[in-house]
């Protein structure tokens, strides 16, 4: 069998056509037998590199995004072990974002419980956890083991 092969990006778009970076790690694959951050970075680190203007090379404002990288990590890691009555404890993400639109990639957070109890919030969760869903089908969709699952997903809309 044979595959037509091209590259896009998902929600996210950079400056580099999705082609040109796939052909990079395509040729780091073939180098080194598979494909690092690490070897990417230092593949794109020279000045004539295509992939080079994809990253930011001033220090000092490198290290700040870093940081807010960071900073998203620690929130969405964060968890809250909460127990209602006599039932088991469970384990939830702390803060959710509710940022809706161009506003997503700012990402609002409020705590889960707030979240849950007002009808706005709860609906963004909701449309959140269809895209990851769908996400999810999309990714693993030539696993014939999923199938079921992928069945419900589509049930509920995603």
């Amino acid at each position: 069998m044979v595959f037509k092969r091209r590259y896009t990006y998902g929600a996210v778009q950079y400056r580099v056509p999705a082609d040109v970076v796939g052909g990079v790690l395509e040729g780091i694959e073939a180098r080194d037998g598979a494909v690092t951050k690490e070897a990417f970075l230092e593949e794109s680190r020279p000045e004539d590199a295509p992939t080079h203007r994809m990253f930011e090379w001033d220090d000092a404002k490198a290290a700040e995004k870093y940081r807010l990288v960071q900073s998203k990590n620690i929130i969405n890691n964060l968890k809250v072990v909460i127990q209602k009555n006599d039932e088991e404890p469970m384990a939830l993400k702390a803060f959710v974002n509710v940022s809706t639109g161009s506003q997503c990639s700012s990402g609002r957070y409020i705590r889960i419980e707030a979240a849950i109890a007002d009808d706005r919030s709860r609906g963004v969760m909701y449309r959140n956890a269809l895209a990851e869903l769908g996400s999810f089908k999309r990714k693993y969709r030539e696993l014939t083991e999923l199938e079921d699952i992928f069945r419900a997903i589509e049930a509920l809309g995603a």
